[in-house]
């Protein structure tokens, strides 16, 4: 092991002591004033004084130009939108479907758009037609129904399809087909004429689904019988339902079998 004397000799150590005011340290409020200033970047020897100052002014007088032509830009694209006057709008949907209403009984497609009119009958909206049950008028539903065949085997299964209307109607089923055999015709009459008591200015109401021509055709068939006074509700049960107006379980009156 060596002795001490055969170590090297232990090199001088600078002085201890506090840093110069010229070299702050690292860290402190003037280091980091110092360490910006190094970081940004040098002067423009050529640049003349007061040139920025005159650039950033053009920049601030484009600024309304660039401005006013983006109002005018829309401007013109509002002008081409908008309509011009005394042109026609555009149909909408509605107007553009409109159904015109025949001259004859539908035959054909009974859940399918219906005309806005009836010949002869009052055409109303389930507004009126509340107005119209709270004072007692006769509500008359054309929806069809399939009755059970008279010739099923015995023991068949038959199953009828319920049936919802509105409270106190009568549901003379399989009256608003395009065409109906002279019973039935005459069946639907009878009908009639029991709940108007007799009385052909009696107001009644004929309805069926929305979109449904069954009680089109039954109100029409209505008025060819005489009656001045019907009121045809093309909105039906469906119109009755979403004002969540009272509802029955329906119960179909069979005509000539």
């Amino acid at each position: 092991m060596p002795r001490g004397r055969d170590l090297p000799p232990r090199p001088p150590q600078p002085a201890e002591g506090p840093l110069p005011p010229s070299a702050p340290a690292a860290g402190s409020a003037a280091g980091a004033g110092l360490a910006c200033k190094a970081a940004q970047a040098p002067k423009d020897p050529e640049r003349r004084p007061g040139a920025g100052r005159r650039s950033g002014a053009r920049r601030h007088r484009r600024a309304p130009q660039g401005l006013a032509a983006g109002l005018a830009l829309l401007l013109m694209a509002l002008s081409v939108a908008a309509p011009q006057p005394g042109l026609a709008a555009p149909a909408t949907a509605s107007q553009a479907g409109a159904v015109p209403e025949p001259d004859s009984y539908r035959t054909e497609n009974y859940r399918a758009p219906v005309p806005a009119t009836l010949a002869g009958a009052t055409v109303i909206d389930t507004g009126e037609a509340h107005r119209l049950w709270q004072a007692g008028v006769p509500f008359v539903d054309t929806l069809p129904h399939a009755f059970r065949p008279a010739n099923l085997p015995e023991g068949t299964v038959w199953r009828d399809t319920p049936h919802d209307t509105i409270r106190g109607a009568v549901w003379l089923a399989n009256t608003g087909y395009g065409a109906l055999d002279p019973d039935t015709e005459s069946w639907f009459a009878d009908m009639l004429a029991r709940l108007s008591g007799g009385r052909t200015d009696r107001t009644m109401v004929l309805f069926c689904k929305a979109e449904c021509w069954m009680s089109w055709n039954a109100a029409r068939r209505a008025v060819s019988l005489g009656y001045s006074s019907i009121h045809w509700y093309p909105e039906g049960v469906d119109g009755w339902s979403a004002a969540n107006y009272p509802m029955d379980r329906a119960m179909p009156l069979r005509g000539a079998p």
